[in-house]
């Protein structure tokens, strides 16, 4: 079957692809104009057969956090086929054709949000973190001392909020360095209900923040956190602070977050639910430019070979050196002792900290000798994988 792959041009192409979005994720097509144009019109994909559109996706350009520096990162959204391509290996096409683009302008990686994974495995994203859900009744939020001030959020006060989400996210691998459109998303107005915001500041500056929703009930209403960050120890106190100041009117309380979450030690007792959510897939699509861009421990220091196999993107198959130093990395083509072999998806696992090379090895997914499984289980520890968004 003979597809070709293109940005969607013009307003009858964004409008076939809204249909069948709209049959594939069970939503009015014509809501599908608006998603588009928060995600970019520039950043629509079509694939198309000799009867017209059968499928695409959107591209979503943001940031990853590993080792505490910011990976660019293209995130996949809105991947879907007609369902009458369902079977024909379209999709798979639709995802090589995806990543060859991707590949093409050197975007080091790519990550998605997967309903099936055989699909996405078949185009080299493995499972490579998670995001979590914690819940808890408001009545179990005992009081807390206010140690910053708290006033609402004003649209002047936007860039201090980014930048106190960035140094809070930047030490929680895998969480986004957001683009636009995951921050809109933090705001939006949901199933009718506002987003409100608040923050809190000296008169140094912003050092915390929170939105959240209302979602009324019989006897008050569920407190639902789209987005919270906090960047001292105090701004992380006032936080808990503000959220049990909701505990009388407030039934639950539940935000997103990792396995990590750092509130939860505030909590004299553990009544509180951490279900898991979703995985998350990472796909490595330029091995050069993930292993240069991320950041290391500082106090690790040696290298590794990189075996690598990769059948969709050729430039990133073969041998790679890893040398790290003060926290960086520098990669250069070629063998140089023990070597790591794996392919492209576990690199992935084994990039975010999802896996360890120990583990890896255990699970047949790399080969190497104890000695090399070992360096490279410390040059990519971290924290849990985790994030906190959906897009």
């Amino acid at each position: 079957m003979a597809l070709s792959y293109a940005p969607a041009d013009h307003d009858d192409d964004r409008s076939a692809l809204g249909k069948i979005l709209g049959v594939s994720f069970g939503f009015d097509p014509e809501a599908s104009k608006g998603w588009f144009e928060k995600a970019g019109f520039d950043n629509v994909r079509v694939l198309r057969d000799e009867s017209g559109i059968i499928g695409g996706l959107l591209l979503i350009p943001m940031g990853q956090f590993f080792g505490g520096r910011s990976v660019p990162m293209v995130g996949f959204a809105g991947v879907g086929v007609t369902p009458s391509a369902r079977g024909t290996g379209a999709a798979t096409q639709l995802m090589h054709h995806a990543i060859r683009e991707l590949a093409a302008q050197r975007v080091p990686l790519s990550c998605l949000y997967p309903a099936t994974l055989p699909l996405y495995r078949r185009a080299g994203y493995e499972i490579a973190g998670s995001l979590h859900v914690v819940t808890l009744q408001g009545r179990d939020l005992a009081r807390s001392e206010r140690s910053l001030a708290i006033r609402a959020f004003e649209p002047a006060d936007e860039a201090a909020v980014q930048n106190t989400y960035r140094s809070y996210a930047a030490l929680r691998d895998g969480w986004l360095d957001r683009g636009p459109y995951v921050w809109e998303r933090t705001r939006r107005v949901e199933n009718g209900a506002m987003t409100h915001g608040h923050v809190f500041c000296d008169e140094s500056g912003i050092e915390g923040y929170v939105f959240y929703r209302h979602r009324r009930t019989d006897h008050g209403f569920d407190l639902q956190i789209s987005d919270m960050a906090a960047a001292t120890p105090r701004a992380l106190s006032t936080l808990f602070a503000f959220i049990a100041d909701h505990r009388s009117l407030a039934e639950t309380v539940s935000w997103r977050g990792g396995v990590d979450e750092p509130l939860l030690m505030l909590f004299r007792e553990h009544r509180y639910q951490m279900r898991f959510f979703h995985h998350w897939m990472l796909r490595i699509v330029d091995v050069e430019a993930a292993l240069t861009r991320r950041g290391y421990a500082p106090s690790i220091d040696g290298e590794i070979t990189l075996v690598i196999d990769d059948d969709l993107v050729p430039d990133n198959a073969g041998a790679f050196v890893l040398r790290v130093a003060g926290g960086a990395a520098e990669v250069v083509r070629g063998e140089s002792g023990s070597a790591l072999k794996l392919d492209i998806r576990a690199l992935a696992s084994l990039y975010s900290g999802q896996h360890n090379a120990r583990t890896l090895a255990r699970l047949g997914r790399v080969e190497a000798s104890d000695e090399t499984l070992a360096r490279a289980a410390a040059m990519f520890a971290g924290s849990p994988p985790s994030m906190a968004d959906m897009f």
